[in-house]
């Protein structure tokens, strides 16, 4: 159960953090472009 639970957790932390820097890498040149046209 203990190894089941600590398997899960780590599954969907990595998945967490795919999706973050996913939407990071999407987000950040639109956010930096909107800077520069200022």
């Amino acid at each position: 159960m203990k190894t089941r639970l600590k398997v899960i957790l780590l599954i969907s932390h990595l998945a967490v953090l795919g999706a973050g820097t996913g939407l990071g890498i999407y987000l950040l040149p639109i956010l930096t472009a909107q800077e520069m046209l200022r």
